[in-house]
């Protein structure tokens, strides 16, 4: 029986949610990557570019002509800005055809042939006297009211985003 990318992709998001629940930024990122970017973080979902969404070009298509070559100039053509948002959409992508894989739906996996970029990190380690310097600046009337929040962020190891919240987890008041 011949399925489409949309309908294989349809069933593995049903399998994967059965197994537990999704955070709303793994929600919208799917939706971003697959029905398109919205324009701005206050557009609806009418506004999205759906010209750059995987099922825009992909989803009435038989999973089993959907090509190595092809996926990889979608990737390249839309989502290549940098290493993180390639390798990013290529996680999105790949459940799907890994689920048709298991289920002998197609005999090849192209997300397999599709290679992960490699990220170059540098990570930003505050020497010693800057980290005192963030110190005697959080001490200082102009600095004051970001002392709670800098002094989290330096201690704790968490990341700006989880200190603002989203829709899963409010923010910390202050």
């Amino acid at each position: 029986q011949a399925h489409t990318f949309e309908e294989v992709y349809e069933k593995s998001i049903k399998a994967r949610k059965s197994r537990g629940a999704w955070s709303t930024s793994y929600a919208r990122d799917q939706d971003w990557l697959m029905k398109g970017p919205k324009p701005n973080s206050l557009a609806s979902d009418e506004d999205r570019i759906k010209e750059k969404g995987f099922l825009y070009h992909f989803g009435s298509t038989l999973i089993d002509e959907i090509s190595e070559d092809q996926i990889r100039d979608f990737m390249n053509k839309y989502y290549n800005t940098n290493p993180n948002t390639y390798n990013y959409c290529h996680g999105i992508i790949h459940p799907a055809f890994k689920y048709a894989r298991d289920r002998g739906w197609i005999s090849v996996d192209p997300m397999k042939l599709i290679e992960k970029k490699s990220i170059q990190t540098n990570t930003l380690i505050l020497t010693i006297s800057e980290f005192n310097r963030c110190v005697e600046l959080m001490n200082t009337e102009k600095y004051q009211s970001l002392a709670v929040p800098l002094a989290l962020l330096m201690f704790s190891g968490m990341r700006r985003d989880e200190l603002k919240g989203n829709k899963d987890k409010t923010p910390l008041e202050w």
